[in-house]
Order: structure tokens, then C-alpha cells, then sequence
């Protein structure tokens, strides 16, 4: 069962940012702070109330009063009164309140002083904690525990020691992302030339190519397979010269045959020597049962609008078998059929096709069978030029360990343009495809395509769809233009590497990583797509480097969830977000020189608890200002 496609999803709602509220105005008077010598509960009064008398809310014990100020008089002596010793003393009612506040502000002042000690000292061990604790975790090379704890540590309190810290973390997570990154491109290049070499024939040195790279990745199968299937062919004893027969069988000479609407074309092709050449003259050629091409043919036509072969008979209108070399051009193949069939299957073969057309392939969605224009089955290979397809659920797929070359074509108007499944490594290069109701490329399982300088665009879902187990191919030098849903989408495990590609006008953002999708993403330019330039959800983990991000609707980058990619070396301007915004649920991130200026929000946002790893980035200009951070010791 092939894998199931997205629908196009509507637009995911925005998140609000929470922003700092600025202080408010304290118009409530001046609050002190009294302990109760009888219950030892902490009162808070307002000091205008203490000045009027007040009591404990606890155990009722008063402080100080005017009734006790005044039943005080009533009792004493007549020289002894308050107005008495007032007279005598000449002191008015207002400098008595006076003492009487001087003597409660230093009572305040000695509780606050023993709060705030209380309170230093609880900062204090929890700051060691911290630092203790990111002091293992970097003895033992776990650079992001050892940030994230010393970074909890820095927003306790300021100190030095643990800032250096911090910026020893930062340095050796960045060391080791590039790292990463230059064995990532470093496994590309050396595969591509281990194929090559096999693909030449040099087996001996494309094993040692291979056996080199399995070191890195012992878990490849593909690497496996490639070096039993070398150690067959260098095991196998030279093939003895046979000997010279005294009367050698003839062999059938090629021949060059013309064909006309009314032949019976299976016919011709089965009594057709190997490696003829059928001319079919101009008309339509319908065929009354499935066409099977047993041996090496070349097919021409007049054009595909000028020779058709068509056919109503389900399952596959044109079989090529194992092992053939079959090529045309100048020939349209049209299924017209309701039930499911494939147009052209080919298993295990090597074909050519030139100026050919490929139409009406119906798929089964129950079933999960037939739809395809070009089926390549197994191993198979060759090359696809200069052809068009449509309405096909499929224009091309190619599945298994199938290898074709599908370049300078034409993809409109079919369900998805190309399906890339199982071990296949198709190399798609300067085709147009566009308008297709689905995904312009759709790529599943362990493929590992090469797509290059392609125009993918107005397709009605995503222009790139990928959900595949770990690496995934390379996409080089492409457009990938106004595509209803996203630029590129890459979920699952996929690890492709995207460079100097244009990513623009996509309608629900430029690019998508979820789930625990990674790869490199270099030097491209993502401009001008609605909902934001890159955004990078649940565990994602890319490489996002040497970029320019600009003119998006949205945030620049914006990163959620638990993501953690490498942000480094990117231009991010005059996005109608912020620059790089940041929305985890766990502390993450590492923002290295990146220059975020001119856009709309801020240049970096960080929402709690985030606390990215920032280093050398350059912000500045940007309309609501450079850094937001959310204060962490908030609820």
C-alpha cells in the first residue's frame, strides 16, 4: 500500500505572543510590613493606616492606636497630660506623629532587611544548584544540559564565571552542528561517487567506496546490498570463451518496419527482429488487448498529436519486460478507460522516451493500484525527455530500487506530478511541473532523489512533500513557486539537503520541518510567502544556514514545540513578523550570525521557557525593537 498523501489543511491559527505589561502605577500608598510580637504572624498595612492605629489580623494584638493614645491621657496626671507636657515641652501633635512614623519605618526596615536576606539566600543556593548541576553535565559532554542549567543559573543572578560557561557551551554545540553538517554533505558527495563507479563498472573500487561509507552508517541497506551484489559479480569465474559452432545460427538482422492505423501492432512487434525500428505513420492506433514488448525496440512516431495509441483495457495498456532496452519518440499513449490501469509499466527495464506524451492512467484508491503514466518497477532505468503528461493520478512513479532520469518534461494537471517511493534514486532535472491537484514531488520510505533545476509551481497542495526515514536526497537550484499549501513539507524522518533554491509565493508559508525531520537547508532565498518564511515544529531538528528570508507574511523563522534546529548565518529581513521567533515548550535553540533587521515585529522573540543559545547575531532596526525576551520567573 502506497503511502497516503496530505490534504491540503487550512492555515494553523497564530499564537499569540504574551508581551511584557509595564509596570503599573502604585496609587495604593506606601504598604509596610509588621511582625506581631504575640502570634508572630506578618501584617501589611498601609503606613496612613498605622498612623491611626492597627492591629494584628491574625490573634488581634494591637500596636499602636489613638483610642490607647487617648485613654493613656485620661488616666495620668494633670501635669502629665498631653497638653501639659505639650505646654511644657512646646512639641505640636504633628511631631509626635513623626516619631511615631520614624520609629515604625525602622521596625519596617528591619523586616525587610530580614526578608530580603531570606530571599537572597534562597537565590543564592538555587544558583549553585544550577551551576553544580550544568558542571556535571558538561564533564560528562552533554553541551545542551550543561547551557540550559547554566543558563538557569544566569537569569538567577548575574555571574561571570557562569556567562564564560555559556559561551563555551554555545561554541561547542556550534562545532559540533557544522561538524555534522560537513559529514552529512561529505556522505552525498562519496555516494554519488560510489554509484558512479558502479554504475561504470569499476566494481572493485566502488566497493571500497562503499565499504567506507557503511562505517558511518552500518544500518544502510542500501550500502549492503550494493556490496553483496559486488561480491557476486567478483566472485563469479570468467565466462569461458565458448566455442566456435561449425554452422553458427543466423542471427535475425534488425530491420526498419512501417505500421499503419489498421495493423495489428502486437503482431508486427512480435514477428519484429530484435533492435528493429517500427515507423508508425500518422492516425490512431487502438489496441484490443495489453501490448507487451518482449524484445529491443525503437518506436516512431510523427509526433504525439499526430500518432496515438490508445486503449479501454484495464490493468496496463503497454508492458516492458525484464531485461528489454525499449525506446520512442514522437508517439502519445492515452488510456481511455473508467477502469484502473497503469499507461506504461515497465519492470526491470531500460527505456527512452522522446517527445512522447502519457495520458489518462486511472488510479484505484481501494485497491492502491494502477494511476501511473511511466511506471518503474524494480531496478529499473533510462531516460525521460522532452515528454508531457496529464491526467494522471500519477505522472511518473518511480518505486523499488528504480533509477530513471526525468528531465526537460512537462507535468500538468495530473493528481501529483512525481511519486518517489521505496529505494528509488530517480534524478529529476529541468522539468515544469505545475497545476497538478495534489504535490508537485511526493517522496516516501528510504528514496534518495536528485532534484535539480526544476520549475515546480501552482500545484494544490505542496510543491515538495517529503516523508521519508532518514536521508532523502538532494533538492538543487529549483523554483518552487506559488503552490497553494507550502513550498516544501518535510515530516517524519526525512533528512534532505535543499540548496539555492527559490522558495516563493507559497500560500501557507516557504517551508514546513514536523515531526523529526532534520537535514541542511543552504543558501536558498524564501521570500514573499504567506504565514512565514520557515517554520520548524514538534522535534525538528535542520540545519538552517546562509539563507535570506525576506518580505514573508509572517515570521521570518518561527520555531515551536520541542524543535531544535541550528540557526546560523541567515539574512532575515522585512518580514512582516518578527525576525526568528521562538515558542518552545522546553528550553532550545542555537541563533548564530544571523542578521534580523528591518522587520515588523521584533528581530528575535523569545517566549518562556526557551532561552535559546544566542551568539554574534547582528539585530537591528526592527519595528517593535531588537530582542523580546519573556521574563522567565513569571507564572
Amino acid at each position: 500500500m502506497p503511502p497516503v498523501e496530505p490534504k491540503p489543511v487550512a492555515p494553523p491559527p497564530r499564537r499569540r505572543k504574551r508581551k511584557k505589561a509595564p509596570p503599573a502605577a502604585d496609587d495604593s500608598g506606601q504598604v509596610t510590613y509588621l511582625d506581631c510580637p504575640e502570634c508572630h504572624h506578618r501584617n501589611q498595612f498601609l503606613l496612613e493606616n498605622v498612623l491611626q492605629g492597627v492591629s494584628c489580623v491574625n490573634c488581634g494584638h494591637s500596636f499602636i492606636s489613638a483610642p490607647m493614645v487617648d485613654g493613656a491621657a485620661a488616666a495620668a496626671p494633670a501635669d502629665m497630660t498631653p497638653a501639659a507636657v505639650m505646654k511644657r515641652t512646646r512639641l505640636s501633635t504633628p511631631v509626635m506623629a513623626a516619631l511615631v512614623v520614624i520609629i515604625l519605618l525602622f521596625a519596617a526596615a528591619g523586616s525587610y532587611y530580614y526578608v530580603q536576606h531570606s530571599r537572597t539566600a534562597a537565590v543564592e543556593e538555587q544558583h549553585t544548584r544550577f551551576v553544580q548541576i550544568g558542571e556535571r553535565f558538561f564533564q560528562a559532554g552533554d553541551y545542551a544540559e550543561a547551557l540550559a542549567n547554566y543558563q538557569a543559573a544566569l537569569a538567577l543572578m548575574p555571574d561571570d564565571a557562569v556567562q564564560d560557561k555559556i559561551r563555551q557551551c554555545q561554541d561547542l554545540l556550534l562545532e559540533a552542528e557544522q561538524q555534522k553538517a560537513a559529514e552529512e554533505l561529505y556522505q552525498l558527495t562519496a555516494l554519488d561517487r560510489a554509484d558512479s563507479l558502479f554504475e561504470a563498472g569499476d566494481f572493485r573500487a566502488a566497493r571500497d567506496a562503499y565499504q567506507a561509507l557503511l562505517q558511518n552508517a552500518p544500518e544502510d541497506s542500501y550500502l549492503s546490498e550494493r556490496l553483496a551484489e559486488i561480491a557476486g559479480r567478483l566472485a563469479a569465474p570468467p565466462t569461458a570463451q565458448p566455442k566456435q559452432p561449425k554452422q553458427p545460427a543466423a542471427t535475425p538482422k534488425a530491420e526498419r518496419l512501417v505500421a499503419h492505423s489498421t495493423d495489428d501492432i502486437q503482431a508486427m512487434i512480435d514477428r519484429a527482429a530484435p533492435n528493429s525500428t517500427i515507423q508508425f505513420s500518422e492516425g490512431i492506433y487502438k489496441l484490443s488487448q495489453p501490448l507487451t514488448i518482449r524484445k529491443s525496440l525503437r518506436l516512431l512516431g510523427a509526433g504525439p498529436n499526430h500518432t496515438l495509441i490508445i486503449s479501454d483495457i484495464p490493468e496496463v495498456m503497454i508492458r516492458v519486460n525484464t531485461g528489454v532496452k525499449f525506446s520512442a519518440a514522437g508517439i502519445g499513449f492515452e488510456y481511455e478507460g473508467r477502469d484502473w490501469a497503469d499507461v506504461l509499466v515497465v519492470n526491470d527495464a531500460t527505456v527512452q522516451f522522446s517527445r512522447c506524451a502519457f495520458k489518462g492512467a486511472v488510479y484505484d484508491p481501494g485497491a492502491h493500484q494502477g494511476g501511473s503514466g511511466i511506471l518503474f518497477n524494480g531496478s529499473s532505468g533510462g531516460v525521460v525527455s522532452e515528454s508531457f503528461f496529464s491526467g494522471n493520478q500519477f505522472a511518473i512513479y518511480s518505486k523499488d530500487k528504480s533509477k530513471p532520469v526525468i528531465q526537460n518534461s512537462e507535468l500538468r494537471s495530473n493528481h501529483t506530478g512525481i511519486r518517489i517511493s521505496g529505494e528509488a534514486r530517480p534524478t529529476v532535472k529541468q522539468n515544469h511541473i505545475y497545476d497538478n491537484s495534489s504535490n508537485g514531488i511526493a517522496i516516501f520510505d528510504a528514496a534518495q532523489p536528485k532534484v535539480l533545476e526544476n520549475r515546480i509551481r501552482l500545484n494544490r497542495a505542496n510543491g515538495l512533500y517529503f516523508s521519508t526515514a532518514d536521508f532523502s536526497g538532494t533538492i538543487i537550484k529549483n523554483e518552487i513557486l506559488d503552490n497553494k499549501d507550502l513550498g516544501v513539507l518535510l515530516a517524519d524522518q526525512s533528512r534532505p539537503t535543499l540548496e539555492e533554491n527559490i522558495i516563493r509565493g507559497n500560500g501557507l508559508g516557504g517551508l514546513q520541518y514536523k515531526d523529526q525531520s532534520r537535514g541542511i537547508l543552504r543558501n536558498n532565498q524564501i521570500q514573499g510567502n504567506k504565514y512565514g518564511g520557515i517554520k520548524v515544529i514538534n522535534a525538528a531538528a535542520p540545519t538552517l544556514t546562509k539563507n535570506t528570508i525576506r518580505s514573508n507574511q509572517g515570521d521570518g523563522i518561527e520555531i515551536m514545540d520541542k524543535a531544535h534546529p541550528t540557526v546560523n548565518g541567515n539574512e532575515i529581513v522585512q518580514n512582516s513578523g518578527d525576525g526568528i521567533s521562538l515558542l518552545l515548550i522546553e528550553p532550545g535553540g542555537l541563533l548564530t550570525n544571523n542578521t534580523c533587521t528591518g522587520n515588523r515585529g521584533y528581530g528575535i522573540s523569545i517566549l518562556k521557557p526557551a532561552q535559546p543559545s544566542m551568539v554574534n547575531n547582528t539585530i537591528h532596526g526592527n519595528n517593535e525593537g531588537s530582542i523580546y525576551q519573556e521574563d522567565i520567573t513569571q507564572n
